[in-house]
């Protein structure tokens, strides 16, 4: 007898423990640049200047992640703009990449039950420049993207890290797609 109330305990038990993990799995994205806009300017070299430098202080967050918004950015303007012709210089800045996460109170936002919930986020900002031989200025832009999102307090740091790179992720297709059409608008004259 004492043996089948030890087996239904074990069990009871497994099962409130099953009962209270999350329903609901986040999906981690695989970058591909190559979802991602490409674009083709008239200049002999490309420069990418990392102006952006992370914040080592609350809000900012972006420093403890392994692929930061800067890095990405990076590799997305390294990969995916290309220079053509034998004159001219393209210079692009980063001026910014940050992600913020800020505690708010959970107001009627019937998605998560806690009191408090954590908004993210995202801002993105490149300056493109199109110099002649002569360092004379031929065309410029400014592109921006900011993307938000919000989350539990109570979550993992695996759930984090999806959450992070799902905004990064959208945030990059908004800002590839805005700076093919600012680049169309203001330099489409140098464009292949």
């Amino acid at each position: 007898m004492q043996k089948i109330q030890r087996i239904s305990l074990i069990i009871i038990i497994s099962f409130i423990l099953f009962s209270c993990q999350s329903n609901k799995t986040l999906k981690k994205i695989e970058f591909d640049n190559d979802l991602f806009s490409k674009i083709s300017l008239n200049a002999e070299t490309k420069i990418i200047n990392p102006v952006y430098e992370s914040k080592y202080a609350e809000p900012y967050i972006d420093h403890s992640m392994k692929f930061t918004p800067l890095l990405r950015v990076h590799d997305w303007l390294e990969q995916n703009i290309s220079t053509f012709g034998s004159y001219n210089k393209l210079v692009i800045d980063i001026s910014d990449a940050s992600i913020i996460r800020v505690e708010k109170e959970n107001e009627g936002n019937k998605k998560y039950q806690e009191k408090f919930i954590y908004f993210y986020e995202l801002n993105y900002e490149l300056l493109l420049v199109l110099y002649d031989d002569d360092d004379l200025v031929l065309a410029t832009t400014k592109v921006k993207s900011k993307h938000s999102t919000t989350s539990s307090k109570l979550i993992s740091l695996n759930e984090k890290e999806i959450i992070l790179e799902n905004l990064i992720f959208d945030a990059l297709v908004d800002l590839s797609s805005q700076t093919e059409l600012l680049l169309k608008k203001h330099m489409i004259q140098y464009m292949l």
